[in-house]
């Protein structure tokens, strides 16, 4: 997993881990990034990634644990997908490799910042009890609305 530091419409940097990167077509760009709960907290207090509450479809009762980390699906905005296929070839490692390069050399550029991104699902792995931990595992979580929209 590699690192990739976002920036907020505050200025304020964030850090996470690219879990997993997924261009279904040139239209459909999306990243699976780790963050830690307070991280994910920021996030939604403040409505980032376009995480606006009213977009939450089917907001989990349980509350998520403040020691496991979640994993947080955005897709890329259909315009800023037209930009980035202007910038680097449409392919999951340069995508990837050019996100690093502006998180590292213009934390302002608009690929990295929290806006040109939207919050797709949530998701946190469950602590089971040990005699069910063989059985597999169990992710709590959201999905919102942008999905069927963009």
């Amino acid at each position: 997993m590699k690192k990739l530091e976002w920036t907020d419409e505050f200025g304020r940097r964030l850090d996470s881990e690219v879990f997993h990167i997924k261009i279904k077509d040139e239209k459909d760009i999306r990243l699976t990034i780790l963050v830690d709960y307070h991280t994910y907290e920021y996030i939604y207090k403040n409505e980032l990634f376009n995480l606006y509450h009213e977009a939450i479809m089917n907001p989990s009762k349980d509350e998520f644990a403040q020691d496991q980390p979640l994993e947080i699906e955005l897709k890329l905005s259909p315009d800023s997908i037209e930009l980035l296929a202007l910038a680097v070839s449409i392919e999951e490692d340069e995508v990837l490799d050019y996100l690093h390069e502006k998180a590292a050399n213009q934390p302002e550029n608009i690929f990295i910042n929290t806006g040109a991104w939207y919050v797709m699902k949530v998701k946190q792995k469950v602590n089971l009890p040990k005699e069910l931990q063989e059985l597999g595992s169990v992710k709590i979580g959201f999905v919102t609305n942008w999905d069927k929209m963009l």
